[in-house]
């Protein structure tokens, strides 16, 4: 069977260039996802205060399917690109296929259950009445529309196993552009369309998601150099079993990251409002600082993934170190950049005073660490692209369970809310240490195999 182009360069080329071709549409893709959010929230907020409550609850539901949908697809990229780099192409095929079946099966489960406990879930984390009706009307056809995101985040990784990182990033172009386009639409009642409030951002959103599937079926058919069965795949429960190994670690771990964030808030609320709207202006500037982060690490996972199933194992280690001295020089540029102007970022948002000073405490303490958080990164990728997921699981719960959250709640007694900020530092350094002395570790013990054999 042909061996799908880009293979051999992604072998034998050369590391930095490699990682620049395969990161740069990712970032490019990160950047637009991010702003997919955000574009809803701009109209909703002309709506009043309620509805933009009514999306922020909804928030962390749609976090949940990116984060199970995400994790998933990192397993179906590992495993796709290992067993491209092995020749294995109909094993390629066949663990590309499997993706099919799990986007029915996850979009089933979330539409029922979803909507089942939709009205209880949201009454439990305190919706007030009127923003419980606001919040209803637009996780409802989210919920009922949820195949349609995981199509579109798990599709997409099975180009990125092949090495085709262009066309995910076109495909989320053309959801932003058209969502941008049906958000005022759907939700003002523009021209013939009828005013939905809420409920059409969420349609929009869902609307321009299904497109976009018809887009990643056509890009499936002509631009897959794998030609994977879309009609009538074969189920393969070995491909799923090893999609899962890195999968639903890589989902926990994004999960488990996200409910440590309400625990934060928790103990920073102890300190009023204000700690909070600086934790979250904080994490919002941290999003931005790990884009690059985050794209670099996924072109390692594919880089990993094709040279480990080539037993390219001497050349695994060097693209996982030039990896991380790239990803942590530019997440260090970004954190020495924030450094320079704090306050000037924070006051992008906000310009009350005892916020400012919380957010440029946040800033000077926690920007310190991106570099940290950029080997972290690239890590996790390194053991996702080797086929090994429990790695990144074993990593978040060190960081977030032993480290952060301990350190919050002792250090907040004497420092109060910069003892948080100190808390996520020291988290970020310890964390990153412990990862990279496992990864060397799993370098020594694969090239002390590949002797023996």
């Amino acid at each position: 069977m042909e061996i799908p182009e880009g293979r051999n360069r992604i072998i034998e080329g050369p590391i930095i260039k490699n990682l620049f071709i395969l990161s740069s549409p990712m970032i490019i893709a990160m950047a637009l996802h991010t702003s997919f959010n955000f574009v809803d929230m701009l109209f909703v907020g002309r709506l009043g205060k309620e509805a933009i409550a009514a999306v922020s609850m909804a928030f962390p539901v749609q976090l949940f399917m990116i984060a199970i949908g995400g994790g998933i697809g990192i397993g179906i990229t590992s495993l796709i690109s290992r067993n491209i780099g092995a020749n294995n192409i109909e094993k390629a095929k066949i663990a590309a296929e499997q993706c099919l079946f799990l986007i029915v099966i996850f979009g089933i489960i979330t539409t029922i259950l979803g909507n089942i406990i939709a009205e209880d879930f949201f009454r439990i984390i305190g919706a007030t009445r009127p923003v419980l009706k606001l919040v209803i009307d637009y996780i409802k056809p989210i919920l009922t529309g949820s195949i349609f995101i995981y199509f579109s985040i798990m599709a997409n990784s099975i180009f990125r196993g092949e090495g085709d990182t262009v066309t995910p990033m076109k495909v989320m172009i053309s959801s932003v552009i058209l969502n941008t386009i049906l958000d005022p639409l759907l939700i003002f009642g523009i021209g013939p369309f009828p005013r939905m409030g809420v409920s059409g951002a969420a349609i929009a959103t869902i609307t321009a998601r299904g497109i976009v599937c018809f887009i990643i079926i056509y890009f499936l058919r002509t631009k897959s150099s794998i030609s994977i069965r879309l009609f009538s795949p074969k189920l393969d429960i070995k491909s799923i079993k090893e999609i899962f190994n890195v999968g639903i670690p890589s989902s926990l771990a994004q999960l488990i990251n996200n409910s440590s964030m309400l625990i934060l808030l928790s103990i920073l609320s102890r300190f009023g409002d204000t700690a909070i709207a600086a934790y979250g202006i904080g994490m919002r500037l941290d999003s931005i600082a790990f884009l690059p982060g985050l794209g670099l690490s996924s072109g390692n996972l594919i880089m990993i993934g094709q040279n480990f199933g080539a037993k390219r194992f001497d050349r695994v280690r060097k693209i996982s170190m030039v990896a991380m001295g790239i990803t942590g020089g530019f997440m260090a540029i970004v954190g020495l950049f924030y450094l320079s102007f704090p306050d000037f970022f924070i006051r992008l948002f906000n310009s009350d005073p005892a916020l400012v000073s919380y957010g440029t405490d946040y800033l000077k303490i926690v920007a310190t660490s991106y570099f940290f958080i950029g080997v972290i990164l690239v890590a996790i990728s390194s053991f996702q692209g080797s086929g090994k997921g429990s790695p990144a699981l074993v990593i978040t719960i060190l960081r977030l369970f032993i480290l952060l959250i301990p350190f919050s709640l002792i250090l907040s007694k004497y420092f109060a809310v910069n003892g948080v900020w100190w808390a996520i530092f020291i988290s970020n350094i310890l964390s990153s240490i412990s990862g990279l002395l496992w990864l060397f570790l799993f370098f020594r013990t694969i090239n002390k195999n590949t002797l023996t054999n």
